[in-house]
């Protein structure tokens, strides 16, 4: 079975520190929710979260063995010819992946996550000039 998971970044710090747990969006805000403790003695920690920040885990883990979260920047390590490139992770089509310009094809192409290797760099929102700067290369 597949895990759903979500992170955020908490807006009681400043968005210094993510939360990691479920979602529950109401009319109060986005929170993630983390159950602390084993039943019957559980109890939940809601820490409300700054919606744009918010992820979901894509089920896929990086070549160092780290969780790959929609927002993530990551470096793509190709098989074929084409050099490694960084590209955010989004969901379209069905699937989480990245879009990369295609040389040959002279256009951008997006391409499933599990299609190469990636290795997560950081996440679009605390560094998303990695992916500005990767682009304007030639």
């Amino acid at each position: 079975m597949r895990e759903i998971l979500f992170r955020g970044k908490r807006v009681d710090n400043g968005g210094e520190r993510i939360a990691f747990g479920n979602l529950v969006i109401s009319p109060d805000g986005y929170f993630i929710v983390t159950a602390r403790g084993e039943f019957p003695d559980t109890s939940y920690v809601w820490s409300k979260v700054i919606p744009e920040t918010v992820g979901q885990f894509t089920g896929r883990y990086d070549i160092n063995r780290k969780e790959v979260y929609e927002g993530d920047v990551v470096k793509v390590i190709r098989e074929d010819s084409y050099k490694p490139y960084m590209a955010e992770v989004y969901f379209s089509g069905g699937c989480y992946g990245t879009t990369w310009f295609d040389p040959v094809r002279k256009k951008n192409t997006f391409e499933p996550i599990f299609s190469w290797g990636i290795e997560v760099i950081d996440n679009i929102h605390d560094n998303h000039e990695l992916i500005e700067k990767e682009e304007e290369k030639p």
